[in-house]
């Protein structure tokens, strides 16, 4: 008998990411690798190597090196305790984990490596992340047949699927966090319309392992709970009876609360084990944190680094659709939409708006799914109106550009995080990257640590020049009048004064611009053995006294002279700055214990012309 399933649409589409997984599996991805490697991490070092405090940092820095898996291991920091801890939750690791294991099992009787990030390791969780891929696809197909028409189901799946930055995700991408809790999120959904149908507690039970899957690996998803919260609520007045109904089944109410709570709590304690305090909110960088009170609404939606509405215009219509869902099914559209507007406030509060490298906004892939919704009521009032050719059209469109830019961007074509307008449509369909339109991109940004050096004068304007001379300092002593090149006074360190005084300049004061390059030429003057007493050059910013970009050149690798003036200069790119009230710092570090002198620092600032 022939099977029904793969004589409709959705077994086609199906078939083709069955189809598109084997063309992309003949080559092995390193899944386990950036970010993914931090949400990973827990499992290797607790089930393999015995080390949940990461005590065997060297081991994990050199597999990393080994198998080319970061640039740097930013995935740990240092805590005030000394330990070191993963600043990702382990939330991921959960649902890494039945891969991992399959992995290790492989590892274990064949010839590769049993360290946690050989082949097996890395082919299994690829493996793991397209099982995600296809039971979202059918969990997206049974979610909204509960409400919808088979033509508009097939349609909008296939829309979304491959008309979004979710194909990349599930696909290229599919080990990293966005894909996997796509998943979860439907089950919330789906828990939630079974539950509002029949209050079982059994759909309590899997709506919080979910939503504690859910949160544990990425604690902003907390606002998924909106969706259950506002379900059926249309005025204020059924608000009260929702409340009231939630209160008549407080004792499910308190057992969801305690199925979160408890895949919360080893995260809880791990950070207080190692952090010394039970919540652990700062993400390990002063460059990158929460900035409520000034959300990049228009960045993250309209610009071409990587708007959402720019290289995802399928969400446009989706969000258009919120017109359609509050007229034919409000139901839907209150908890939908108030979900929408608090997550999207949340994603465009994180002052790494652009979400390093990624294809449109990968912060909002794992929630789509909510907006399959209103994109499926759009595309059912479009059938009634009997204008299903144009619908049709009109996303067809959309999925050839994705699925053509998606493309580009896995050629390098499409910048994974420097594009630009200017740069994005000198490349509109072109086929071959070209290098010479590199430099309509953003400045290209050094991530290693490694010394930064001036670009061509040609392209740059000197736009000030500032002097820091010491001649205005309070309380001058001998060493500071002894400590001058030029002037009256200068300024020092030595065993009892380890900082020089530190120029500040807020970057308002600096540029305009989204970069300047700043150019510190000063003199020093070392008393004594600079190698064996060491000093270093500090240039850096901060946010509300927490420093980002350090960079330091220690004297060891300088070419000075000892008692005598020697000419340094310091080149340094401005970060992305979260404000303008960001400050340059520059200053010298005595690491060792000898007089050194310094003085006539001069502050060049340059603009791109």
């Amino acid at each position: 008998m022939k099977n029904k399933f793969l004589s409709t649409i959705p077994g086609i589409i199906f078939i083709l990411f069955i189809a598109y997984f084997f063309i992309y599996i003949t080559g092995i991805q390193k899944v386990i690798s950036w970010d993914a490697l931090g949400y990973y991490l827990y499992l290797p070092s607790t089930f393999l190597y015995d080390d949940v405090p990461l005590d065997k940092y060297a081991l994990y820095d050199q597999l990393i090196k080994q198998y080319d898996l970061s640039g740097t291991f930013y995935q740990i920091d240092k805590t005030a305790t000394g330990h070191f801890i993963n600043k990702y939750s382990m939330g991921m690791a959960v649902i890494y984990a039945p891969f991992y294991f399959i992995g290790d099992l492989i590892a274990s009787v064949t010839e590769y490596p049993r360290d946690g990030f050989s082949m097996p390791y890395q082919l299994s969780l690829q493996i793991g992340g397209f099982i995600y891929t296809v039971l979202s696809v059918l969990l997206v197909f049974k979610l909204l047949s509960k409400f919808y028409s088979q033509a508009v189901v097939t349609i909008v799946t296939a829309a979304f699927f491959f008309g979004t930055n979710y194909f990349l995700s599930a696909t290229v991408g599919n080990s990293m966090p966005h894909n996997m809790l796509f998943f979860f999120y439907g089950i919330i959904i789906w828990q939630t319309v079974e539950w509002h149908k029949t209050y079982q507690t059994k759909n309590i039970i899997y709506l919080g392992i979910a939503a504690g899957i859910l949160i544990l690996a990425r604690p902003s998803e907390l606002l998924a709970l909106f969706i259950p919260l506002f379900w059926n609520v249309t005025s204020i007045a059924s608000f009260k009876s929702k409340l009231q109904l939630l209160k008549s089944y407080k004792t499910q109410l308190l057992l969801l609360i305690m199925i979160m709570l408890c895949f919360g709590l080893p995260q809880f304690v791990y950070w207080k084990i190692l952090a010394g305090k039970w919540l652990v909110t700062d993400y390990g960088n002063a460059a990158e944190g929460f900035d409520f009170l000034s959300p990049h609404f228009i960045d993250v939606l309209l610009s071409f680094r990587k708007g959402w509405f720019i290289y995802t215009p399928i969400m446009l219509v989706a969000t258009i659709g919120f017109y359609f869902l509050k007229k034919r099914n409000p139901k839907l559209f209150t908890p939908f939409f108030i979900f929408f507007i608090l997550n999207l406030y949340v994603v465009c509060s994180w002052s790494c708006w652009w979400y390093a490298d990624s294809f449109s906004c990968r912060a909002l892939i794992q929630s789509s799914i909510v907006m399959l919704f209103p994109l499926s009521e759009l595309v059912a009032y479009m059938i009634d109106k009997k204008k299903k050719t144009l619908i049709i059209s009109i996303l067809s469109v959309f999925v050839l550009l994705n699925l053509f830019q998606t493309w580009q961007f896995n050629k390098g074509i499409i910048h994974r995080s420097r594009m630009t307008m200017a740069y994005y449509f000198k490349t509109f369909g072109t086929l071959e990257l070209d290098a010479k339109n590199d430099h309509l991109l953003l400045v290209a940004r050094n991530t290693t640590g490694s010394t930064e050096v001036l670009p061509d004068a040609k392209g740059l304007n000197l736009t000030q020049t500032l002097v820091y001379d010491f001649e205005d300092l309070e309380n001058p002593n001998e060493s500071n009048k002894a400590s001058a090149f030029k002037g009256a006074l200068g300024d020092y360190v030595n065993d009892k004064k380890s900082f020089s005084k530190a120029v500040k300049i807020p970057f308002s004061k600096i540029t305009d611009k989204e970069h300047a390059w700043i150019e510190v030429n000063f003199k020093v003057k070392p008393t004594y053995d600079f190698k064996a007493e060491p000093f270093s050059i500090v240039t850096l910013f901060s946010h509300k006294g927490k420093n980002y970009k350090y960079r330091g050149l220690n004297s060891e690798g300088l070419d000075l002279k000892v008692n005598e003036w020697n000419s340094v200069k310091r080149v340094y790119l401005t970060p992305e700055v979260r404000t303008g009230d960001d400050e340059f710092v520059f200053y010298i570090w005595n690491r060792g214990k000898q007089l050194v002198r310094i003085d006539q620092i001069e502050v060049k600032i340059y603009e791109n012309k």
